[in-house]
Formats: structure tokens, C-alpha cells, sequence
């Protein structure tokens, strides 16, 4: 938590804490109901998740859970609820982390059967 005061031009003065995340707009990405649970690889440099799923896994109804972004999530305009969106893996997907209402950056997900 970060505190920030913030004085009116009538002199008074508030105090606010805020919660200060983390620069990568992704920090942990993993999909709901498997076991074990997979964690994909994030490399961060070229913007692309990768994550090992088992032989047999319906990659085809996969619903996503990530940490790190608190704002808007989207794959091809489509807004994404963290461990609600159920999504289609069969190909690569790229998500879009929002910083406010902006477009930030993209990260391509790609699921292989390991």
C-alpha cells in the first residue's frame, strides 16, 4: 500500500491508500478445474504465455485465471472475467491487458498437450 495526500485548493487535506501493482500487466496465468494445475511460462520479453496441458485435456473449454491485471482483459474485443470466460485454446489466443481504458500490452497464449 502507497499513501497519497492530496490538498484541495480550500487548504483540507486527505490521505489515500492505494494499491500499487505490479508493471507486467501478467503475472501468474493458469486454467480453472485442472489437476494438477497447470502454470504457464511467461516470458515477458516477447509477450507470450506458453502452458503444458495432459494428453486428454479438453483444450477446446478452458476458462483462464490470471494474476497481475486488475483492469480490462480482452481476446479480439471480447471482455474476459478472470476464472469465468470459457475460451476455445486450440489455437494461440492474444489477450490485451487494459491500463485504464487504454489497449496495453498483448500477450499471445498458446496451450500444448505434454
Amino acid at each position: 500500500m502507497k499513501e497519497v495526500k492530496v490538498i484541495a485548493q480550500n487548504k483540507t487535506e486527505v490521505t489515500y491508500s492505494l494499491k500499487v501493482t505490479s508493471e507486467n500487466p501478467v503475472t501468474k496465468f493458469t486454467f480453472a478445474g485442472l489437476v494438477p494445475a497447470p502454470l504457464g511460462v511467461i516470458d515477458v520479453a516477447n509477450k507470450a504465455i506458453a502452458i503444458d496441458v495432459y494428453p486428454g485435456t479438453d483444450i477446446t473449454n478452458l476458462v483462464a485465471l490470471w494474476t497481475g491485471s486488475l483492469g480490462k482483459v480482452t481476446i479480439a474485443g471480447v471482455p474476459q472475467t478472470n476464472g469465468v470466460t470459457v475460451n476455445n485454446f486450440s489455437t494461440t489466443l492474444t489477450y490485451t491487458f487494459y491500463r485504464g481504458t487504454v489497449p496495453g500490452e498483448r500477450y499471445k497464449v498458446t496451450v500444448n498437450l505434454k
